[in-house]
Order: structure tokens, then C-alpha cells, then sequence
């Protein structure tokens, strides 16, 4: 499996209600198309903790998926301006927090 999740999911258009994937190269027959969903889950205050075991076998593969993938630092740099709107306004908050208490870097 080739592995273009990251070329797709930054192309990721947000309208507040739904997401596109956008096709932004050709793919061959047997290619698949993946979704970190680390740029769209995160836990709710009354939803069960979600983590499941991730198959994609991609080389940059955290293993597990959770609903609070999105506070990972690594993943917040990647896909920066491109997780779905509720999670990028999260994260703009905390980099403002963070920013407020380092004295504004």
C-alpha cells in the first residue's frame, strides 16, 4: 500500500458540516486512500474513549487511534490549518495559551 494520506489530508477543504478528500495525484489500481483520523476525532464529554488498533501498516504509523490523536505535537505541526474546523479552533486556543504564558513567542 502506498502511503498518501498525508498528500491527501492536506488537501482536506472544511465547510463546518462535512469535508472533501481531494484527488490531488493519480492513483493506480490496487492504491489505497487514507484518512488520519487524528484530524477529526477527539473525546467527547460524554462519549465512551475511543482507541482502536490501526491496520494501515504505513511507515509513519502511530499504531492506535484515538480520539485525542489531534493534541499530539507532531501531528498539530503536519497538519496544521487542514483538521477539521472544531479541532483546528481547539488547537489555535492552546498555541494562543501557550504563546501568552512563553511571553508571546
Amino acid at each position: 500500500m502506498m502511503d498518501i494520506s498525508i498528500t491527501v489530508a492536506t488537501q482536506m477543504q472544511d465547510t463546518k458540516d462535512r469535508y472533501f478528500l481531494l484527488q490531488c495525484e493519480k492513483f493506480g489500481g490496487g492504491e489505497e486512500i487514507t484518512l488520519d483520523y487524528g484530524m477529526v476525532l477527539y473525546q467527547s464529554k460524554y462519549a465512551k474513549r475511543y482507541k482502536i488498533k490501526c491496520k494501515c501498516d504505513a511507515k509513519n504509523c502511530r499504531g492506535f487511534i484515538t480520539d485525542n490523536d489531534w493534541k499530539i505535537p507532531e501531528l498539530q505541526k503536519r497538519y496544521d490549518g487542514y483538521f477539521q474546523w472544531y479541532l483546528q479552533e481547539k488547537i489555535n486556543k492552546l498555541k494562543a495559551k501557550n504563546d501568552r504564558q512563553c511571553g508571546g513567542k
